[in-house]
């Protein structure tokens, strides 16, 4: 596990800070600084759960509406493992990066496979494409932990195994006409991307703040 400082200038050191115009401010000394540029990284970190719900669900209604976008919806979709990939650059070597990005991209082509399969009214492919999906989850929360300390395996395959079920019942209400479920599921859904971000940015602050030792 590689730590690389790629952000705009170090971390502020914990210390006095100066204001333009008034008296030193000193920070508490159990909560240490982070710069701009890593706030700015752990935002962006943040939303892109959030983005992967919705762009999920746009590629679910453009083909459940046959709309000719649907492919383009999914290209659009599909960018965001590398997007993600990019931000981890920031933090951890390229193939620790790499390795994350091709782990969610087989997660969104299963998805996808998964709601083409069952618009089809394939079952048999849709047992067998969620089974994988679900074995991914455990190679990812492997993976995941073991690059961070403040990652916990338990944790990360509890919320995504929980991401997972809920986009499951979005494709299903949706398919089956039950669309004021699907709203509230999808709602629901929304809601625990955020709190997926939000685990993932607590864990890459303290790794930008205390390092790998898990405090």
């Amino acid at each position: 596990m590689i730590y690389k400082n790629r952000f705009n200038g170090p971390p502020p050191a914990n210390g006095p800070a100066s204001e333009p115009n008034g008296p030193a401010i000193s920070p508490p000394a159990e909560e240490p600084l982070i710069s701009l540029g890593q706030m700015n990284f752990l935002f962006q970190v943040r939303t892109l759960w959030r983005e992967m719900a919705t762009w999920t669900r746009a590629y679910l209604i453009s083909r459940f509406a046959g709309q000719g976008i649907a492919e383009y919806v999914f290209q659009r979709l599909y960018r965001l493992p590398r997007n993600f990939g990019d931000l981890m650059k920031l933090v951890y070597d390229d193939l620790i990066a790499e390795q994350y990005v091709q782990i969610i991209s087989s997660q969104l082509v299963l998805t996808k496979e998964i709601i083409d399969a069952q618009i089809a009214g394939n079952i048999e492919l849709v047992n067998e494409k969620v089974r994988q999906l679900y074995d991914r989850t455990e190679e990812r929360s492997k993976f995941i932990a073991s690059i961070n300390p403040y990652w916990l395996e338990e944790d990360v395959r509890s919320l995504i195994n929980t991401y997972h079920r809920y986009t499951l019942e979005e494709i299903t209400t949706l398919l089956t006409g039950d669309y004021e479920r699907n709203i509230d599921i999808y709602d629901r859904l929304l809601q625990h991307s955020d709190s997926i971000g939000n685990y993932f940015v607590e864990g890459l602050y303290n790794y930008l703040a205390y390092g790998t030792q898990r405090q």
